[in-house]
């Protein structure tokens, strides 16, 4: 879900509105499992359009997302000739 689909609510109905009612429909986000080359996933699915994410899923559990910014990140460091680490890896922003 993104703040753009937030922000078709109508701002009379955001106390009752259902988040099943706002978020993306299931078969707009791609899901792989862990073990899945990125290179395969972006050749053959890409990111998908609105949300950028692919969800990463082992044995029916969501165990990571990947992001447009994941990637663009990646292939950075991959042209600077690095392996990405966990210290590459950022947290998402919270909204205060």
């Amino acid at each position: 879900m993104t703040l753009a689909d937030l922000a078709r609510v109508p701002s009379d109905a955001r106390l009752t509105t259902r988040v099943a009612d706002v978020r993306p429909h299931p078969t707009t986000l791609s899901a792989v499992p862990p073990e899945t080359p990125l290179l395969t996933v972006l050749a053959s699915t890409g990111l998908p359009r609105g949300t950028g994410l692919i969800l990463v899923v082992e044995d029916d559990r969501l165990v990571g997302v990947v992001s447009a910014a994941d990637v663009a990140r990646t292939l950075e460091l991959v042209a600077l000739h690095q392996t990405p680490g966990p210290a590459d890896v950022q947290p998402p922003s919270r909204a205060a």
